[in-house]
């Protein structure tokens, strides 16, 4: 799990506008930090999943992924939303777009 300090509270930030990425499996909205290190948002809707068990375990697959490459991302404030299609997909296959996601963000601010 992502360490609290890390964590982008949503609901505030939902409202804000902010550079747009969408995928297959999932859109990332990358706005300016204010802070010196970066903060990670995941947003899993019922259209997914309707268990809740399986979403918080996406949800935790994703954290789990974004706190190894925590260190290497500039000061940025990131919500990962997945799509629907996600729904079929492998964690491999959202884990690997993410990837290929933040590699590009690094070069955005």
């Amino acid at each position: 799990m992502l360490a609290k300090k890390y964590r982008l509270p949503i609901q505030s930030v939902l409202s804000v506008r902010g550079t747009l990425m969408r995928g297959r499996y999932l859109s990332l909205k990358v706005m300016p930090g204010k802070l010196s290190y970066s903060r990670f948002g995941v947003v899993v809707g019922t259209a997914v999943d309707k268990r809740a068990s399986a979403r918080n375990a996406l949800k935790r697959a994703l954290y789990n992924a974004l706190r190894q490459r925590i260190l290497t991302q500039p000061s940025l404030d990131v919500v990962i939303t997945l799509s629907v299609a996600a729904r079929t997909a492998a964690v491999r296959g959202i884990l690997e777009e993410l990837n290929q996601f933040l590699d590009k963000c690094s070069t955005f601010y």
